[in-house]
Formats: structure tokens, C-alpha cells, sequence
């Protein structure tokens, strides 16, 4: 498969200043065009078009700087027949017009020609052996691709600046774990959460990138195949502020809130996943103390949620779409406050944090278009979602 996108790269640099179509292409690596599309997306990061445009433009980028060609022999020297057409798809990707390039001091980033490993395969032991590799190697997207391009374990799913989301596999002894990894290049930040885990003794993966349609296979012992897909949800974080509704003196405490006293996110959203409908929903926050419901529409709700143990006090902000069963939770406040009955009261200010009947703190969404990327498994059966479970 490698071998194909690989040959189907050196045809488009030997054809650049020529016209190129899908159908040429497809019929060249005895594909259809939609699957030849896809796995040329999935190796390379980009569609055909996008890389061969990006590739006629970085070498008259080149051209621009390095001669004193016209602009119009340096459009018909990559393949493109009008010099107006030219000078627009120029400044489309860079910002800038093919003269305003040459006579300022203008920085671009250029698309290399993509590299595509067949030669050999390996496998990334570790989540932080993937990040590590990121870290050390890669400062653009193509040098990103190159990277992983020869792991069978790792498929990148979207970049995005210095962001990168890629879904990995790690197999030991005793399971099979599929993770969500979100890397930032710049920050060397990085998240990872599990989408998905099996048992190595009852199943193994059979095939990573198998189709245009199916990015996985999964055979269980009887020979069974489970093929699934994955999917990036877009999950709006909810930011809440904090402001203090009078001075107090706070009581030092060393315990952490664990216990009887914490209810995990899972169970939370488990049990709301469970109700059917609003008044199910207003039941349930009405039996629970440390649960309040701040707006809702439709499918979407978001509560915020109190722990407390002693004199500290955590408050969770929580997100969930019912429908699409997309979900997030943090916490956005922990701290000492007086010790005594905490309760939460929902006003058109913000939600008010009162302890022992007095207001000690409103809580306020901060409203920011921020969205973090979710990414689930969906099987041929229907079955979809994210987090610590298995078939």
C-alpha cells in the first residue's frame, strides 16, 4: 500500500507542470479514485489536489526567490496556463501576492516532497516513545508524516498549527490499548486519554488503515472480524469563573476528596446516559446534593458538581451532548473554604456556593468559542464511544 502511495508521489513530481487528473492516477495504481484519495490522505496528511497545489506553489515560491523569471514564465513553469489564476492560488496559500513575495521580506512555509517508508514497519512501544519521537524529530507537517509514515501503530487524525491528534496502539501482556494522543510541538504538551481496550487472550488486531471506509479490524478468537472507524467529536469546553462573595478565613486540610464523598465523572454521566427525558433528568439533580443543572437545550445539558471533605471544596464543570454522547468534565476550583453545609443555588447572576447559609462564591461561564477534540470507535454494529471499555 505504501509502495502504491509512494509511486503515485513520484509520478505527480515527475508530472508537476503537467495536467494531472484522478482518473490518470486511479487507473495507475489500479485503484478507484475515492479509496486511492483516502489512503493517499491517510499516509500523506493532505488530498491529492491540496499536495499538488501545494507543491506547484512551493517550487515557484523557489523560482520567485532564486531567479528573475517573469511571473508568468514561473506560473507556466508549474503547470499553470494563467498567470492570474496563478497569482490568486499564490496568495490563497501564502497571504501574499507572487511580487509582493519577491520584493519583501516575506517568510512562507513550503510543502516538501512527501517521503512515504515502505521499507521497513515498526511499531512505537510506548504512548511517550511516540512523543519523544515527535519532540526530537519533527518541526513541520511533513517531517510529522515522514515520522510515523513506517509505524504501524499510530495514524494521525488531524494537525492543526503545532497540534497534533493521532490515535495509537499499545499492546503488552495484558491488553490491548487504544489511545487518543494530543501533542503540541511548540509546548511539548501533551494529553492522552483511552478510547478503547480488549483483552490480547480473547482478541488481536488483524489490520490498522484497511479500507476507505473502515480504519480498523478486530478478530476475536472464533475468527470473527469487528471492523471499526474512528470519529473526532468537537466538544465545546464550558469555562467557569470564580469570584469570592465575601472574605473568610479558610481552615487547613490535608485530605483529598476520595471516598464515599467523590462520584467519578463516568458514573455521573453513565447514570444521566440512562435517563430518556428532561423531567427524568430534573428528577435525578433534584435527589442528588452535589448536582446542580445550569442551562440545558435540547440534548445538551451542563451541570456543575461539588465534592468536599472537611474544609476543601472541588467544583467540576461538566459538558454532555445525550444524543451524541460527547462529554467533558474539570474541575475549576479547588481549594480550603470554611468547613460546614455546602449548597448550590442557581440564580440569574451565576450559580451562588453557599456554606452554612451564607453566599461565599458565584460561579459564571465564561463565554469562549474553545473546543476540545473527542475522538470515539464506532463498530459495523452500531456500537460507538470512548473511555476505559471493551467489546
Amino acid at each position: 500500500m505504501k509502495n502504491t502511495i509512494e509511486g503515485i508521489i513520484e509520478f505527480i513530481e515527475c508530472n508537476l507542470r503537467s495536467d494531472i487528473n484522478m482518473q490518470l492516477l486511479s487507473r495507475n495504481a489500479h485503484y478507484s479514485p475515492t479509496h486511492l484519495s483516502r489512503l493517499f490522505a491517510r499516509h500523506t496528511g493532505m488530498t491529492i489536489s491540496e499536495y499538488i497545489i501545494r507543491r506547484r506553489l512551493s517550487i515557484a515560491a523557489v523560482l520567485l526567490k532564486g531567479t528573475s523569471k517573469s511571473v508568468n514564465f514561473v506560473a507556466h513553469s508549474v503547470g499553470y496556463n494563467s498567470a492570474k489564476y496563478f497569482s490568486s492560488s499564490f496568495k490563497d496559500e501564502f497571504g501574499v501576492t507572487p511580487r509582493e513575495y519577491r520584493n519583501g521580506n516575506v517568510f512562507v512555509s513550503l510543502t516538501n516532497k512527501r517521503i512515504v517508508k515502505g521499507g521497513y514497519k515498526m511499531k512505537y512501544n510506548t504512548v511517550n516513545s511516540f512523543c519523544e519521537s515527535m519532540f526530537a524529530k519533527v518541526t513541520n507537517v511533513d517531517e510529522l508524516y515522514n515520522t510515523v509514515a513506517c509505524a504501524t501503530n499510530v495514524n494521525i487524525l488531524h494537525v492543526h498549527d503545532a497540534d497534533v491528534l493521532a490515535v495509537i496502539i499499545i499492546e503488552s501482556e495484558h491488553e490491548i490499548r487504544i489511545s487518543q494522543v494530543e501533542v503540541n510541538l511548540i509546548s511539548k504538551g501533551v494529553h492522552i486519554s483511552t478510547i478503547f481496550t480488549m483483552n490480547p487472550n480473547e482478541y488481536q488486531v488483524s489490520d490498522f488503515l484497511i479500507n476507505e471506509e473502515y480504519l480498523i479490524a478486530i478478530s476475536d478468537r472464533d475468527g470473527k472480524v469487528h471492523r471499526a472507524k474512528f470519529r473526532v467529536v468537537d466538544i465545546p469546553i464550558v469555562d467557569v469563573s470564580v469570584e469570592s462573595l465575601c472574605s473568610f478565613d479558610t481552615e487547613r486540610n490535608d485530605e483529598d476528596i476520595n471516598g464515599e464523598n467523590k462520584v467519578t465523572e463516568d458514573d455521573i454521566i453513565c447514570e444521566i446516559l440512562d435517563l430518556t427525558n428532561d423531567i427524568e433528568v430534573d428528577r435525578f439533580v433534584s435527589s442528588n446534593d452535589n448536582l446542580i443543572l445550569v442551562k440545558h437545550f435540547g440534548s445538551v445539558y451542563h451541570f456543575i458538581r461539588k465534592s468536599s471533605k472537611g474544609a476543601l471544596l472541588k467544583l467540576d464543570s461538566i459538558y454532555l451532548d445525550a444524543s451524541s454522547k460527547a462529554s467533558h468534565v474539570y474541575t475549576f476550583f479547588k481549594s480550603n473554604t470554611p468547613k460546614g453545609r455546602v449548597e448550590m443555588l442557581n440564580t440569574e447572576q451565576g450559580v451562588e456556593i453557599i456554606i452554612n447559609d451564607k453566599p461565599m462564591l458565584l460561579c459564571k461561564v465564561i463565554r469562549q468559542n474553545y473546543l476540545k477534540h473527542r475522538v470515539e470507535i464506532e463498530f459495523e454494529n452500531g456500537a460507538r464511544g470512548t473511555g476505559d471499555w471493551s467489546l
